[in-house]
């Protein structure tokens, strides 16, 4: 019966993400999380550059690569800030500022934005971009998992000691009673 409350459950889940709400309020909380909401970030801006360079250089159009990209970015948060800086974009706001604007950006992010508005380069920065944050992503991964190690093998320890003293705690009370 537990299995029936396991999936019951999980059905609640999928049905409770179909509200805007409740999507808006994970995304949020993704990329607020105090451990790996960096690096959810960071893989988000990476995807939204890689795309953006990718589009960029093929000719399409500003506006209609950020709106692209803004879907890429799977997370409700960063798709309404770069729909937002899309409409500013329209109004005549520069690439780099209406990004800054949004505040879901870092510094290197806009600087490097700014440099390629600059030399008339965008969609080569956002390469640049996109190669630097998946540089950082897997060097952070490459830590998280490096942490991971050592508390795994404790855990492991811990559950194969466990099975010893489960398996030969009644064979000693049992020696102990037939003395």
């Amino acid at each position: 019966w537990k299995m029936v409350v396991w999936s019951i459950l999980a059905v609640g889940i999928k049905y409770a993400f179909k509200f805007k709400k409740v999507r808006d309020f994970w995304d949020n909380f993704v990329i607020n999380a105090p451990i790996f909401g960096e690096l959810v970030r960071q893989i988000i801006v990476s995807r939204v550059s890689s795309v953006l360079a990718l589009l960029l250089g093929s000719g399409t159009s500003m506006l209609e690569s950020i709106e692209i990209s803004s879907k890429v970015a799977n997370n409700s948060v960063y798709e309404a800030s770069l729909k937002k800086a899309a409409v500013d974009v329209s109004n005549g706001v520069e690439l780099s500022v209406s990004f800054k604007k949004t505040n879901r950006f870092d510094d290197v992010f806009i600087q490097l934005l700014e440099t390629g508005e600059e030399t008339g380069k965008i969609d080569d920065l956002m390469k640049k971009i996109a190669e630097y944050y998946d540089a950082e992503v897997a060097m952070k991964v490459k830590g998280f998992s490096s942490l991971m190690e050592p508390l795994l093998i404790v855990f492991m320890g811990v559950i194969v000691g466990s099975i010893v003293v489960a398996i030969y705690l009644p064979i000693f009370t049992m020696g102990e009673t037939l003395e």
